[in-house]
């Protein structure tokens, strides 16, 4: 198989806060953080994201744009993450989160439910990315 590169999206329930998986040494952005928070879940992320040389997307490209990808009664985390190898980040343009109920009415399609349903707990984590070569 021959690929440029890999991204991975996942839910891995890891609350990191400001844990780095990045040494001085790899010359990436800072990731801003938008809870405190680390569990036990985290801490192992983290760790394995260090032994197979991967970094965190959120937080790191346009933070600004970045947002919680969980949000309940217990309050809002971000426990969903892009994570790509330190040397393909350069390749991610964009990244933003945003949740469905945004979207949904951003682009007009609410009618076209036919009752009135709570989206504010879903989220969408967009992307772009080009080719290394």
């Amino acid at each position: 198989m021959n690929l440029d590169a890999i991204h991975f999206v996942g839910d891995v329930n890891a609350r990191i806060g400001s844990l780095s998986n990045i040494s001085d040494l790899d010359n990436l952005v800072t990731r801003k953080y938008l809870e405190e928070e680390i569990n036990n879940h985290g801490k192992a992320f983290i760790e394995f994201l260090h032994d197979i040389k991967c970094c965190i997307v959120n937080g790191r490209i346009n933070p600004d744009n970045d947002n919680f990808t969980s949000i309940s009664t217990k309050g809002k985390v971000v426990i969903d993450y892009v994570f790509v190898p330190h040397d393909t980040i350069e390749t991610i343009s964009e990244f933003y989160v945003d949740t469905c109920s945004t979207i949904v009415n951003c682009i007009s399609i609410d009618s076209l439910f036919k009752r009135k349903i709570c989206l504010c707990f879903f989220f969408f984590v967009f992307f772009v990315f080009g080719s290394l070569y």
